[in-house]
């Protein structure tokens, strides 16, 4: 057979075809568990965010009123008016839910996941009048940092 007398092929072979889709299905499985933490990552940031805000304003109050509040309404905050309530995030989703305990001179802010978020490898976030960072993890152990 000589060369004038061969035909083009044109394409790719069902072969070619299924070893680059393989590839990319591979791909694809390392790829999406780094996407997804990633997700839960920017959701804790919130929530760290979010407790450090209300510590803030939990001082703020303190400095008027010479005792601390668990009622969130008084911390000029926008999670509410209880003690206990939820944070949601731009999508409407909630992802944690605050709780802040209070006496007259000690305070504690909890962000405990919620929903979706319950997968991440921490349950709570905590943080004290004192300043100290507590974490919690979903086996309940606790760490004495956030990140």
């Amino acid at each position: 057979m000589t060369l004038k007398n061969r035909k083009k092929n044109s394409g790719f072979s069902v072969i070619e075809i299924l070893v680059v889709l393989v590839i990319i299905a591979i791909l694809m499985l390392v790829v999406l568990p780094n996407f997804s933490s990633a997700g839960s990552t920017v959701k804790r940031q919130d929530a760290y965010t979010a407790l450090t805000k209300l510590a803030f304003e939990e001082e703020r109050f303190f400095a008027q009123n010479q005792t601390y509040t668990d009622t969130l309404s008084d911390l000029n905050s926008n999670y509410g008016t209880s003690a206990n309530t939820f944070m949601t995030d731009e999508r409407g989703e909630n992802n944690y839910q605050i709780t802040v305990t209070a006496t007259e001179n000690t305070y504690k802010l909890v962000a405990t996941a919620v929903n979706d978020q319950t997968n991440d490898t921490y349950s709570a976030f905590i943080l004290d009048h004192l300043g100290n960072q507590t974490r919690v993890s979903k086996s309940g152990q606790t760490e004495n940092r956030w990140q």
